[in-house]
């Protein structure tokens, strides 16, 4: 054994035992956990933050309301492979950028202010305003 190292001393309190071996320990998955649901709920935010209030896109300029279509139209694609000729196809969408831009824009002027997503959507079913992109199952 080297001169700094040293063997661990097994504590004998039952008190410094349960802090060491069950709070401490409990205590860092916890943390863990958390921080990893943090950084969900903060990708999330990033990815679908736009639609959380739809009224606000009143004041959104086009090119960011832009960019956020098309961000969120490569996120939900999906890249299909043709095993027999071993390449990629086009990734495939069931968003159409375009159409989810200006649906967005005329529907931030006639939805109810300040309004949660639920709301919006109650909206558009009760005054029958069904865009492409919109899809109501029961």
């Amino acid at each position: 054994m080297f001169s700094y190292e040293a063997e661990d001393e097994s504590t004998h309190e039952p008190e410094d035992k349960y802090r060491i071996e069950f709070f401490n320990v409990l205590m860092d998955q916890a943390l863990m956990s958390l921080n990893d649901r943090f950084e969900q709920l903060t990708n999330y935010q990033s990815n679908f933050g736009f639609l959380f209030n739809i009224s606000h896109l009143r004041g959104c300029s086009d090119e960011t309301l832009r960019e956020h279509c098309m961000k969120l139209n490569m996120l939900l694609s999906v890249s299909m492979s043709d095993d027999s000729h071993h390449f990629e196809t086009e990734p495939e969408s069931d968003i159409e950028e375009l159409n989810l831009f200006t649906e967005l824009k005329s529907l931030a002027y006639v939805s109810p202010d300040n309004g949660t997503p639920l709301e919006v959507l109650r909206f558009i079913y009760d005054n029958r305003l069904h865009p492409p992109n919109v899809v109501f199952r029961n």
